[in-house]
């Protein structure tokens, strides 16, 4: 038997990595954040809106929709969570959150660079 591992399977381990990451440190970061704040009310807002993006990322994977369909979905997933991060970056949350955050954005990043490799 031969194993052999094309460069499209790498590709979509990869993102597929990337988006289990991504689900749980965002629930992760939700559970965290009590709203008790403004930035913090703010953040789980950003959040909220983070996690629909990811679903429908994870739908039109699901549903194999076109190349152009399934990056619109990792951009709109990318400009939340860099907005987010950004945010923080400049409020009063502590360095576990902006820490958390700017992961966040960097793993979205991440992702829809694979994904824009992936369609080429």
């Amino acid at each position: 038997m031969e194993t052999c591992v094309t460069e499209e399977e790498v590709c979509a381990e990869g993102v597929a990595k990337i988006v289990v990451d991504l689900t749980g440190l965002l629930a992760a970061l939700q559970s965290a954040t009590i709203p008790g704040k403004p930035w913090q009310r703010q953040l789980l807002r950003d959040l909220d809106e983070a996690d629909t993006h990811l679903q429908i990322l994870r739908l039109t994977i699901a549903m194999n929709r076109r190349d152009d369909e399934v990056l619109s979905a990792a951009r709109s997933l990318t400009s939340v969570l860099t907005r987010a991060a950004s945010t923080i970056g400049r409020g009063r949350a502590d360095q576990g959150t902006r820490d958390a955050t700017r992961l966040l954005a960097g793993l979205a990043k991440e992702l829809h660079a694979r994904l824009e490799a992936y369609a080429e």
